[in-house]
């Protein structure tokens, strides 16, 4: 594999990786309009139950069962159903910072992101040698 398609790997992973952090916040935002803050413990565990979803399902992804067009939106909505999981997880556990500071972070890592997605594209050929 050349520098070019590594460059361009890159790139789509800073991509997807950009988009399902857009996702997480805008799950974020509507746990916030929809979720009480006291189902903090059962929110906690829907989390582990996902990660072991996913867990198994990246396991039967290796094997070809599951199509790729399926894996990244499942991803998708995996990062949106965390996002509104994290609503009451981060409100009981960092009740200080708000609202307003989370979805700033992660709208700012969303951008760092999107901008090494851009620099990737960008570079020539050779930079990385």
């Amino acid at each position: 594999m050349n520098i070019k398609n590594e460059i361009a790997i890159l790139g789509k992973i800073f991509m997807y990786f950009s988009i399902s952090l857009i996702f997480t916040c805008i799950g974020f935002l509507i746990g916030k309009a929809f979720i009480p803050e006291n189902i903090v413990m059962m929110a906690n565990s829907f989390i582990v139950i996902l990660v072991v979803f996913l867990f198994l399902l990246t396991l039967s992804s290796r094997k070809q069962i599951i199509p790729q067009k399926f894996s990244i939106r499942f991803v998708y909505l995996f990062a949106l159903i965390v996002g509104v999981l994290y609503y009451p997880i981060l409100t009981h556990y960092f009740r200080d910072l708000g609202t307003i500071t989370f979805v700033s972070i992660t709208i700012g890592t969303s951008l760092l992101f999107i901008i090494l997605t851009i620099v990737s594209y960008k570079k020539p050929e050779g930079y990385l040698q």
